[in-house]
């Protein structure tokens, strides 16, 4: 299911409520997106379409470059695990023997070099032009558009390296730009499942198959975390989703694995929560989603009871090994990016004799 073009988010409810109105006045519907709009983009990060060879390529040290491939794979790879490390790895030692290429293996190498440091950087919200890694980032990003403008779903390298050109983006805190690039990476890959419909349905493919399929799921949530607070065009990827089981790895899964499955399922939980909560609304950019009918109101107890048996049955299919304590705190960084359940199971409807109200509350996995 997708988010209905018609729903609200979190932050604009909150900002249309009645005492943020009376602190602030009218909130304009999309300011955030308007803002976006308008934020200045640094020349290295805009999306100029170059010809190949007037790309400058960078000069790769392995002193310089194999510990930001060690922090891509410790702190990137276990939260977005598209790609099979021993396959980058054979590629990342071909690029450094042959140095840099205009071709989407380098641009791949490139762009997770960037992420390995932009990853491991505090981020610098005073500074308008932070940009850990750019000097990788940007010849990377103008050679996949330059491949993308003639690819029609030949290479599976594009897909993923659009997919963590996305990512590098939203690490800076740039959300339509990593929608502009998410979009392409699910309108490449939408071409696999045109041509493989049912080896990807049944997850009866080799590991290039199931590459694939942990690009359709990371594109997935990627591209709804972006849609769930503003309103753009969708890509229509989850209709293929809907459709597609979850992936799995070759040989012993590792626990960041699972969590990251866990992940994808509560994505899919949400988008279903978007769905029913906004699916009868009529279109527009969120204004009208809070003037329901009476009797989509009437409904909602019954709505927020099933949704929540919902969310339910999917902790408790959680694997032990990654199921969050619901009763004590986070104690570390992975625990805190992997507790979704810990917040989401507190959702809650609260009645009151004089006002009858109900109030469903639930986050997001954000990056």
């Amino acid at each position: 299911m997708d988010i209905p073009l018609s729903h609200s988010s979190t932050t604009g409810n909150l900002l249309r409520s009645a005492p943020a109105k009376a602190l602030l006045g009218h909130y304009p519907a999309d300011l955030f997106l308007h803002i976006e709009l308008r934020r200045p983009i640094p020349e290295g990060l805009r999306l100029n379409a170059v010809p190949a060879s007037q790309i400058d390529l960078p000069s790769l040290s392995p002193n310089e470059t194999d510990h930001l491939v060690r922090n891509y794979f410790q702190l990137v790879h276990r939260f977005h695990p598209i790609l099979d490390q021993r396959a980058f790895y054979e590629l990342y030692d071909q690029t450094l023997d042959h140095g840099p290429r205009p071709d989407l293996s380098s641009a791949l190498v490139l762009v997770v070099l960037a992420l390995g440091t932009v990853a491991a950087e505090t981020p610098n919200r005073m500074d308008a032009c932070w940009s850990p890694g750019i000097r990788y980032f940007t010849p990377a990003v103008r050679l996949l558009l330059t491949e993308s403008l003639c690819s029609f779903g030949g290479d599976p390298l594009l897909p993923q390296a659009l997919y963590l050109a996305a990512l590098y983006y939203s690490y800076l805190s740039r959300p339509l730009l990593a929608w502009r690039l998410v979009h392409m990476a699910s309108t490449d890959v939408q071409h696999y499942w045109i041509r493989s419909e049912k080896l990807l349905r049944d997850g009866a493919g080799g590991s290039q198959d199931q590459s694939i399929l942990r690009v359709f799921w990371a594109i997935l949530v990627l591209e709804c975390d972006i849609l769930a607070e503003h309103h753009l065009p969708r890509s229509g990827i989850e209709k293929i989703v809907d459709k597609l089981p979850y992936p799995w790895s070759d040989g012993p899964s590792e626990p960041y694995m699972h969590r990251w499955l866990a992940d994808l399922s509560s994505r899919r939980l949400l988008n279903r929560i978007h769905y029913v909560l906004y699916a009868e609304a009529e279109p527009g950019t969120g204004d009208s989603a809070g003037d329901s009918s009476e009797e989509t109101l009437s409904n909602l107890p019954n709505l927020a009871h099933e949704l929540n048996r919902q969310l339910g049955a999917w902790y408790h299919l959680l694997p032990h090994s990654i199921r969050p304590n619901l009763d004590s705190p986070p104690i570390g960084i992975d625990d805190t990016m992997y507790t979704v359940a810990d917040i989401s199971m507190q959702w809650n409807m609260q009645f009151t004799h004089q006002q009858p109200h109900w109030r469903i509350s639930y986050t997001e996995p954000w990056l």
